[in-house]
This record gives structure tokens, C-alpha cells and sequence, in this order.
């Protein structure tokens, strides 16, 4: 579904829910451009009842770390552990 409205999105609640696992509510989120889908789950908590969210992208794309740090054989640094 398209979101007309720039960034933000649409929730809905999860008329397919057939195990208690499964979204309460589901939707789509435009982050500056890039779409993602965003399901809501209610559950109880010890201050009472609260969402919980998860998000990811439409594309399918998975998060990449940031920076890769390689690690070099020679470690010795005058650390003395």
C-alpha cells in the first residue's frame, strides 16, 4: 500500500491473527523514503499493558554492521594481560 503521506505510515489491526503469537496490529512505516513493514504486539506487563514493536524492510535487506574491525596477529601492545 502506498503512503501518500510522506514519512510516517499506516497500522491496522491483524484481521489474519491465528496464533497468539502473531501481530496485533500490522502496517507500513516511509523513512526518508525507504519503506519498511511494522508489526505491533500488545502484552502484559508488570506497569500494565504495553506494545511492543518490531520493524523491517520492504526490500528484504539485511542490517550491516557499521564498521568491520579486522584484528591484526600481532597484538602486542605492551598491554600486560
Amino acid at each position: 500500500m502506498e503512503n501518500k503521506y510522506g514519512d510516517g505510515g499506516l497500522i491496522y489491526k491483524n484481521e489474519r491473527k491465528t496464533e497468539d503469537w502473531h501481530a496485533d496490529y500490522s502496517g507500513t512505516l516511509t523513512i526518508e523514503g525507504k519503506e519498511y513493514f511494522i508489526s505491533l504486539t500488545i502484552k502484559q506487563g508488570q506497569r500494565g499493558k504495553f506494545m511492543a514493536a518490531k520493524v523491517k524492510p520492504k526490500d528484504g535487506a539485511i542490517a550491516k554492521p557499521v564498521k568491520k574491525v579486522v584484528l591484526d596477529d600481532d597484538l602486542d601492545d605492551g598491554i600486560p594481560w
